[in-house]
């Protein structure tokens, strides 16, 4: 029997950015979590999506993602606004 082989941390993040790359989805600051979750980041000035949104995107990019948290956080001028959405991906569904 073959023993299936992990990938190291750093493929799984690449894995899942390409996922993302592939279905438009840039973020400004994309994270992998010691507890395997990843949280992506999305600045804004002005707000034409939501952070529900973009978790509906990053569903539909990586079907199976788990949505952990989604949240805004807001800052006066000049300094940045953000969407932030937290998730979880099976490295088997990649």
């Amino acid at each position: 029997m073959q023993e299936k082989t992990k990938r190291s941390p750093r493929k799984i993040r690449e894995k899942v950015l390409d996922k993302l790359y592939a279905s438009s989805i840039f973020p400004d600051v994309f994270q992998m979590n010691k507890d395997g979750t990843f949280t992506f980041k999305r600045t804004f000035f002005y707000r034409f999506t939501n952070e529900g949104e973009w978790a509906e995107q990053i569903k539909q990019a990586i079907p199976g993602a788990k949505i952990v948290s989604t949240r805004e956080v807001w800052h006066n001028w000049p300094t940045d606004s953000y969407h932030e959405v937290v998730f979880k991906v099976e490295e088997e569904q990649l």
